[in-house]
């Protein structure tokens, strides 16, 4: 089948069905949303009957409860001439999609009032585990007053937001204030896939090395634009992401035993990793070595000889990251070059981190959520089964 590259998500389940969803052409147009059998015969076709979403933003496969959790996005007028509001929206369907299991966060006609009051989202990555059959989303917010502190069963009657229960504020670098402009920040979060019912959820806010950086016309938060989520066999949820401005600690970071590059900006690639209860970070971490721009792109979690490893993959055509055990034949190419490093962490371990594997190369510059499939041979990658979102 032809899946148009801007206009198309797919996933694949672990029991092999693939769910494939395409965008009209024009925003608002009806979206269709296909599965597919192992064999390649078609479990279901169809639209959303209720055509809730305008925008879409990804997909997931969910092989327990064999569904298929589309995210999209409903675009609703805003006050002030102001750019129209993106809400976000989750429908499940059965395999057939024929049946609608549940949604989530989705905007009624009433309810379009409180929404025009809350920050524009947009889901960047959802990840079913099939470690611990959840549902993981990463999502970007202009702002945090959002409609994803409430309640996704009924946002319009919930009186009290879920800060404090589900949603943890735990630091700075989770709080959501000090923002006096155009600043995005990170939402990232559990959900249990059979109801949609929000289990765990927190935040990522990059802010100023020292407070007196930060007045009225310069904020103190700096922005964090996520490019994907994962999670471990243990429920340790990753994220990598783009971060201006400074990460905890950042000055004192290093990497086995090397020193890491100074922030320069506008943006770096950055790891995020966070116990299932999002209560505290066990790593937050950087991998340049000379200063420069960079793109975060994926990462993933798999067991190899019964050790949990992470895969982080940034790409960057200005600085160089980290090396160790760089495999033969695989070095950097000319700066000016936009290169992706694919670094191999071990877990547990990533609270004093140390790169065990490392590679260089042009595979993965165009952006793909790498699953939790990959394979090693003699304590290297020979494999990476990667799932470009924007393409089937």
């Amino acid at each position: 089948m032809f899946c148009p590259r801007d206009r198309c998500y797919s996933d694949l389940g672990s029991d092999g069905t693939v769910a494939v969803v395409i965008a009209g052409e024009n925003v608002g147009d009806p979206y269709t949303v296909q599965t597919f059998a192992p064999d390649g015969s078609t479990l279901g076709s169809g639209s959303d009957p209720e055509q809730i979403g305008d925008v879409l933003n990804d997909i997931a496969v969910d092989p327990v409860n064999k569904q298929v959790s589309n995210w999209c996005l409903v675009i609703i007028a805003s006050y002030n001439e102001r750019p129209p509001r993106k809400i976000p929206c989750v429908i499940a369907f059965d395999y057939t999609i024929q049946d609608q299991q549940w949604h989530d966060f989705c905007v009624t006609a009433e309810e379009e009032e409180l929404a025009r009051k809350t920050a524009s989202i947009w889901i960047q990555r959802m990840h079913f585990s099939d470690f611990d059959n959840k549902l993981y989303v990463v999502a970007n917010s202009h702002g945090g007053n959002m409609v994803l502190l409430l309640n996704p069963a009924d946002i319009h009657n919930n009186n009290d937001s879920l800060e404090g229960q589900a949603i943890q504020k735990y630091d700075i670098y989770t709080q959501t204030w000090g923002f006096h402009g155009h600043h995005v920040i990170t939402y990232l979060a559990r959900y249990n896939p059979q109801d949609g019912a929000l289990e765990a959820a927190s935040f990522i806010v990059p802010r100023f090395q020292h407070e007196d950086e930060c007045h009225y016309s310069t904020p103190c938060v700096g922005d964090s634009v996520s490019a994907d989520i994962s999670a471990g066999p243990d429920g340790t949820i990753l994220v990598a992401h783009n971060a201006s401005k400074y990460i905890e600690h950042r000055s004192n970071l290093t990497i086995n035993g090397q020193t890491l590059a100074a922030y320069q900006g506008p943006q770096e690639a950055v790891l995020l990793g966070v116990p299932p209860a999002l209560d505290r970070r066990l790593i937050w971490h950087h991998f340049a070595k000379t200063p420069g721009a960079s793109q975060a792109v994926a990462v993933a979690a798999g067991i190899y000889q019964d050790r949990t490893h992470v895969v982080f993959i940034a790409s960057s055509s200005e600085n160089e990251f980290v090396r160790v055990n760089e495999l033969p034949g695989t070095g950097r190419a000319p700066s000016s070059i936009t290169q992706s490093a694919l670094i191999v962490l071990e877990m547990p371990g990533l609270e004093n981190p140390d790169i065990i594997d490392y590679y260089w190369g042009q595979d993965f510059i165009q952006p793909c959520s790498v699953r939790h499939n990959f394979s090693f041979l003699n304590d290297h990658i020979v494999s990476v089964k990667a799932s470009d979102k924007s393409n089937f």
